[in-house]
């Protein structure tokens, strides 16, 4: 299985035909957990960082947006419809279940719990308000 290049413009759920969003870039910034106010992740290029208590973790992550995920079991194998958002180094994939300008919802694909993130006002840079 393959997953597109990350500036790849791909289709949204609900999007009429012919129209097309950049997943990736709509991604880019600082997003805040719905869940645990002290938990983010940012995205800076092809590049996720997850935070915890205003520091980032040590090791940004890759990643790719696509509608599939390498090296995915066929136990959990997605169905190839939506949107994923895959961490090639270490297996892990994302199926983002809704993105809108101030929201992210993904769930962790073999495993079903869903993550849920409101975006940052002024996060692009990274600095949180």
């Amino acid at each position: 299985m393959t997953c597109g290049p990350v500036s790849e413009p791909l289709e949204e759920v609900g999007v009429g035909p012919g129209e097309v969003t950049d997943t990736a870039g709509d991604l880019q910034g600082l997003w805040r957990s719905e869940d645990d106010s002290l938990s983010t992740v940012r995205f800076e290029g092809n590049l996720m960082i997850f935070g915890y208590e205003g520091e980032p973790d040590a090791t940004p992550e890759n990643f790719v947006v696509g509608r599939s995920c390498p090296d995915v079991s066929d136990a959990v194998a997605p169905t190839g419809e939506g949107n994923y958002l895959a961490v090639p180094d270490d297996g892990r994939c994302y199926f983002i279940t809704r993105l809108t300008e101030d929201k992210l919802h993904m769930s962790l694909v073999g495993r079903g719990n869903t993550i849920r993130y409101v975006k940052v006002a002024g996060g692009i840079s990274g600095e949180e308000d």
